[in-house]
């Protein structure tokens, strides 16, 4: 029968009808508070979470997911031992060689360094989302005249468009022109198709081509480069990686994972995203130590009852509940509003998308967000348990209190 005794007094002196004073109104701005706190979030975390998810979906999409390259000395032999188990693997949902390089690129009008890549024709289009994000043009491979994909951005900087002619001379070439040491290397590529990836690396200073023209240039004879692995779920890349590293060794590859190649973005989110957490973690902060001051304000207010109520034979470990209950409900009540808050305000931009942005500044045309279970239960969890903290010196404070002075004190 305790339980209930303290939680109906509790309820009774947050409830009661007495008028508007100090006491209370810090009581309101307390929930207010943790509300505000709560609210703010859950809607900026589901933010970087939409953010992260939408740059994630990028990459993902386009690149492949795992890639192997060989730091042996003799390259050649343990690559051909990765494309033995690769043939024969169970994971790889597909895979390609590759070569990649610095090159310079000449069209009519202009001319750029960029990265020239080699892919396997056949395959190259599984493992790359070439095929999917090809806006003009086809996917398709010409060995006798060298064909080329390239990003929007970089058709725009060479002024070319489906059906023009890149030359691309390799970094060799030019180091032997400029010493006298002979002719420069290079060949001549007809653009087949111009994508758009929403990548502005790959959109901007990428030439995709097939892998012995890329070898050619770049000076790789009959060699490749590494491996490039696509899965068709890209969550197992990393128990992939560790069942590799662990069946051939590290010391004779790099086995890099989607995450390992753009690990600084996602370390620098992550970042961002823990910064956040803290900083609006402030707030509710604020709003407990409001719930401790106004707790710690209706003890003096109501010391006269506690004095009667010890008196009477209430026991000092009721009145010390009766106090944790009221901040804590006081605690559930902002954390519960805000909680409503936060998921009705993601439910309106998820559905109706009531705040946009402009597509071409951030390739997206409404903010995204992406609210995640655990984060969600974490911050109510989070904001409780720092109300009830809040509620605890108030609480011993007042079944500290000596019955006898508090009467007379009165």
């Amino acid at each position: 029968m305790k339980q209930p005794i303290a939680l109906l007094f509790a309820l009774r002196y947050l409830f009661s009808k007495r008028q508007i004073n100090f006491i209370s109104i810090i009581s309101y701005l307390s929930v207010g508070g943790i509300t505000l706190g709560v609210a703010a979030l859950i809607i900026v975390l589901a933010i970087f979470n939409g953010f992260a998810g939408l740059v994630r979906s990028y990459l993902v999409s386009f690149e492949p997911h795992l890639r192997i390259e060989s730091t042996s000395e003799d390259p050649a032999s343990s690559l051909a031992i990765i494309d033995t188990f690769l043939q024969n693997s169970e994971y790889a949902d597909s895979y390609s060689g590759f070569v990649e390089g610095k090159t310079a690129v000449i069209s009519r009008e202009y001319n750029r360094i960029t990265r020239l890549k080699g892919i396997a024709p056949g395959d190259g289009g599984d493992v790359y989302g070439i095929k999917q994000a090809l806006i003009q043009g086809d996917y398709k491979f010409e060995e006798e005249t060298g064909s080329a994909f390239i990003g929007i951005n970089l058709s725009e900087k060479l002024a070319v468009s489906v059906g023009d002619t890149l030359t691309v001379l390799s970094p060799a070439g030019i180091e032997n022109l400029v010493a006298g040491a002979g002719s420069i290397q290079n060949i001549k590529l007809v653009i087949k198709g111009v994508y758009q990836s929403k990548n502005s690396e790959y959109d901007g200073d990428y030439v995709f081509t097939g892998l012995n023209h890329a070898k050619y240039v770049l000076g790789y004879g009959d060699d490749v480069q590494g491996y490039e692995i696509r899965f068709k779920d890209y969550t197992i890349a990393s128990e992939v990686k560790k069942i590799l590293e662990e069946r051939f060794g590290e010391k004779e590859y790099i086995f890099s994972t989607w995450y390992d190649l753009h690990s600084d973005i996602y370390n620098v989110m992550m970042l961002e995203r823990l910064v956040a957490w803290l900083l609006l973690s402030l707030i509710i902060l604020v709003a407990a130590f409001n719930i401790l001051a106004s707790l710690t304000m209706s003890v003096i207010e109501k010391k006269r009852d506690i004095g009667v109520l010890t008196s009477m034979g209430m026991e000092r470990s009721t009145i010390l509940k009766i106090f944790m209950i009221q901040g804590f409900l006081t605690g559930v009540a902002g954390t519960l509003a805000g909680g409503l808050l936060g998921l009705g305000i993601y439910y309106l931009q998820i559905n109706y998308h009531i705040i946009a942005l402009d597509p071409l500044r951030f390739k997206v045309g409404w903010l995204p967000m992406e609210l995640n279970a655990i984060d969600y239960i974490l911050i109510l969890v989070a904001s409780i348990g720092l109300s009830l903290l809040a509620s605890i010196y108030p609480a011993k404070k007042a079944a500290s209190i000596d019955p006898i002075d508090a009467i007379r004190w009165e």
